[in-house]
């Protein structure tokens, strides 16, 4: 395989996992930092100045209570340093408009976005609206002129990540499958009232998700930590919900007279498994995105109340 195959294949395959705000942001200021075709790319698209040599090009920057995904300054302290704040945008909505505008003296705001911003333009007065598919474009035709194969197969990684905005129907024998069931998970987590999301991916080479947690009725602290996963392992392959707490006999027993399958990890004294039943997830494999979404939603709620109503029960007796 040649260079050219390998890092195709390479991006590709991060853009299987690595399909989130904080990992596009991540690989885009690593190719800055590595790539002098893609700085130059970078400071001309935005219209910024940035040497190497004199600014730095920080991740997750953070001024008073705020972070903002990309800042650039100048290093050491200069009179006329003008800093530029980058925010990162695929399908998230919450744009700190108004807050970073105030965070540095004489600082240049740009939105690099994926989507369509809605709001009228006269409210974006202190920023610069960039779209992802213009930078993506910039770095394809850099490419041609300077053969340049790392910004070429770059640009397929930005191009996958930031076009997944609607979830289609899971098909497993596509490479778009994991893409679309994480971005499922993430919904269905997201969407449910009783649970709130916890902005912690788990993942390994057997399986990936999204962890979220319950809070009591007060939101005076949390009644359990749990994941909802995809698994693909040698020996099982399926939806399973971690809960972060001893298997309890009672609790048990009342998830497997709905039909769950529990399962009490082996490595993991503090964690038990319930997965989906198998016909239901057999019936998702064939079933269009509609029934998929639903039959996930289903196991997801009856699970979680379950659960739930089993540790507010104790909390309320304690």
């Amino acid at each position: 395989m040649d260079t050219k195959n390998e890092l195709n294949s390479f991006f590709d395959s991060l853009g299987e996992r690595f399909y989130k705000e904080n990992d596009a942001s991540d690989m885009l200021v690593a190719a800055v930092q590595a790539s002098q075709d893609m700085a130059n790319i970078f400071t001309e698209f935005f219209g910024i100045e940035f040497d190497q040599k004199t600014h730095a090009i920080n991740r997750e920057y953070t001024i008073d209570n705020s972070r903002p995904d990309i800042v650039i300054k100048s290093k050491g302290i200069q009179k006329d340093d003008k800093p530029v704040i980058i925010e990162v945008k695929l399908f998230d909505q919450n744009y700190h408009r108004d807050e970073y505008p105030k965070l540095l003296d004489n600082s240049k705001c740009i939105l690099l976005s994926a989507h369509k911003i809605k709001e009228k333009a006269e409210d974006w007065k202190a920023w610069e609206i960039k779209d992802w598919s213009e930078l993506i474009k910039k770095m394809e035709e850099s490419d041609k002129r300077s053969k340049n194969v790392f910004v070429e197969s770059l640009a397929k990684y930005f191009r996958k990540v930031t076009l997944v905005k609607e979830i289609k129907k899971i098909d497993f024998s596509t490479p778009q499958a994991n893409l679309y069931i994480a971005r499922l998970i993430e919904e269905i987590i997201k969407e449910n009232k009783n649970v709130r999301w916890g902005n912690q991916r788990s993942y390994t080479e057997d399986y990936f998700g999204y962890q979220y947690f319950s809070p009591d009725n007060e939101n005076k602290g949390n009644l359990y930590l749990a994941s909802f996963l995809y698994c693909f392992s040698e020996t099982y392959h399926g939806m399973e919900i971690c809960i972060w707490d001893r298997e309890n006999q009672e609790l048990t027993q009342s998830l497997r007279l709905k039909g769950y399958e529990v399962l009490c990890k082996k490595d993991e004294k503090n964690m038990f498994v319930v997965r989906m039943i198998e016909s239901e997830f057999k019936d998702f494999k064939i079933s269009e995105k509609e029934k998929q979404k639903e039959l996930l939603k289903t196991y997801f709620s009856e699970v979680n109340d379950i659960v739930r109503n089993y540790f507010a029960q104790v909390k309320s007796v304690k």
